[in-house]
This record gives structure tokens, C-alpha cells and sequence, in this order.
């Protein structure tokens, strides 16, 4: 009967390890999963920052495009007709062209 103390203590021992062993689980688990809810709503902030930014960059840049379709247009506008064509009209036909002499000449 003498052993009936000792296999007490082991069997409290035993139990105090298990309830340290099942709160320290308990206790890594909720930090884990606030740990990952954290780090998600960090993504999720940052991906939310990205697309205004990407949204005023194109604002930014249909407005650029705009202004330079306008500005294009006024420059056609401002250019005579005689200098945007650059080069002659091809001969009729029976005709050679001699444009560095100023006129066409009759094929014989």
C-alpha cells in the first residue's frame, strides 16, 4: 500500500501536464489563426491602395491623351494643304513623270 501515494503524485503530475499541454495548444491555435487574420487583412488593405492608385494613374492618363488629340488636331488644322503632301501624284497613264523638271512628258 505504500505505492498508492506515489502512483497519486505521478497521476497529478500527469494531469497538471496535460492541462498545460491543452492550454498551451489552445492558446498557439487562437494566436495562429489572429496572426493570419492579421497578415490577410494587411493584403487585403494593400490590394485595396494598389487599385486607387492604378484608378488615378488612368484617370492621369486619359486625360494626357486627350490633350494631346487636341493639340494634334489643332497642329493638322495650322499645316497647309500643299505641305502635307510631300510628294508628287504618280504620271497619268501614257505619261512619264519628270517632277524635278515640272511637268509630265508625253510618251511617244
Amino acid at each position: 500500500m505504500s505505492d498508492l501515494p506515489a502512483a497519486r503524485l505521478d497521476y497529478k503530475s500527469v494531469k497538471n501536464t496535460s492541462i498545460t499541454t491543452g492550454i498551451g495548444a489552445v492558446l498557439a491555435i487562437v494566436f495562429g489563426v489572429a496572426a493570419f487574420n492579421a497578415t490577410v487583412l494587411s493584403n487585403m488593405l494593400a490590394s485595396f491602395e494598389s487599385g486607387k492608385n492604378t484608378s488615378t494613374a488612368q484617370a492621369e492618363v486619359k486625360r494626357q491623351s486627350e490633350e494631346t488629340a487636341a493639340l494634334l488636331k489643332q497642329i493638322q488644322g495650322q499645316i497647309k494643304p500643299s505641305q502635307s503632301q510631300k510628294y508628287p501624284q504618280p504620271a497619268p497613264a501614257g505619261f512619264y513623270c519628270l517632277s524635278h523638271l515640272g511637268g509630265y512628258w508625253r510618251r511617244s
